[in-house]
Formats: structure tokens, sequence, C-alpha cells
């Protein structure tokens, strides 16, 4: 005779994840890098400033407002930049310039045009990182 049912500890755990006051944080920043350049190559993004714009819908930019030391920033952070610009555009750039070097994105750091290259092409289409 099986029991269907869950082991105690099964459940004790499945409570504690649905009750718990943990605000679960954002591992974007890892896996920014291969979307950015996802994004490049479908002409969503073809700036800098376009880019962090992008990023203003993710949820790393929910949970960076809300706990912006997690994050690597003062608490005080969002009393001057709100909006948190300049931390977004700190992340955008310094994936621009990982893209370079992998030879899969052309950046001009002048004017913030970002341009997909061939690999950078083939590593969105078969989701390659760098």
């Amino acid at each position: 005779m099986t029991d269907s049912h869950a082991p105690l500890w099964q459940l004790e755990h499945y409570l504690e994840a649905i009750l718990s006051q943990h605000p679960i944080e954002s591992q974007f920043v890892g896996g920014m890098i291969d979307s950015m350049n996802a994004e490049i190559a479908l002409g969503t993004i073809a700036t800098v400033s376009e880019a962090v714009q992008w990023m203003g819908y993710t949820y790393l930019f929910v949970r960076m407002r809300r706990n912006p030391f997690y994050y690597g920033m003062p608490h005080d952070v969002t009393a001057d930049d709100p909006q948190l610009g300049n931390k977004r555009h700190q992340l955008v750039t310094l994936a621009a310039k990982k893209l370079t070097e992998a030879k899969m994105v052309a950046f001009d750091e002048v004017s913030g045009k970002l341009t997909i290259t061939d690999l950078g092409r083939i590593a969105a289409k078969y989701c390659a990182s760098p």
C-alpha cells in the first residue's frame, strides 16, 4: 500500500515557502548579457538609452528599487535617483562592453549605439552565452 500524501517535512517546507515573508530577489544580473544580446539581435534595443529603458521593465528593476542594498547600492539611493537611472546605465554599459569583448556586439561608447554582429546573431538564435 502506497501513501499518496507528501511526507510531513515536505508539507512543512512548502508551507514555509508560501507563507514566509522573505522576498524573492532577482537573479537577472547573471543572465543579463545573454538577454541583452537577444534584444539587440531582435532590434528591440539599438542604443544604451533604449537598453536602460528596457531594464525598467524587468523584475530586477522592481527589486533594486525595493531593496537597493542587496544589489550593491546604498539604502538611500532612491532619494536622489528614484528610477535608478545611474545603476541601470552602469549595468547596461558593463553588459555592452562584455558583449563587445566577446565580438557579439559593436558598441560605440560616444553615441551609445549597439549593433549586433554575425556572431552575436548566431549566439542569440542558438541561446549561446558569450
